[in-house]
């Protein structure tokens, strides 16, 4: 997996760890977030993924990147700002 074969011009990439309490915790909330503002996410695992995770500067979980055509434009690590990624979902649903 790499950064280009990104499928939508708006994606949610959640990078987790099956030991990682936290992950499990709010996999639902950011999966909800997600289909409330019709954005496809991909689910990694970084034990599975360690190289693509490295590659995005991934050594934390959970974490959560908004990518925009490829790019990034907001992280979210660890203690995960729910009220702010939202408004930038919405923010980047709305201009595409």
């Amino acid at each position: 997996m790499d950064t280009e074969n990104i499928r939508s011009p708006l994606e949610l990439l959640i990078f987790s760890a099956q030991a990682c309490s936290v992950c499990h915790a709010v996999k639902p909330r950011l999966l909800e977030l997600a289909d409330k503002y019709s954005v496809p996410y991909r689910l990694i695992d970084t034990q599975e993924e360690l190289e693509f995770a490295s590659q995005l500067l991934v050594f934390t979980v959970p974490t959560v990147l908004l990518m925009m055509d490829g790019r990034e434009i907001r992280r979210e690590s660890r203690f995960i700002d729910f009220s702010g990624l939202e408004k930038t979902l919405a923010a980047a649903a709305e201009s595409i």
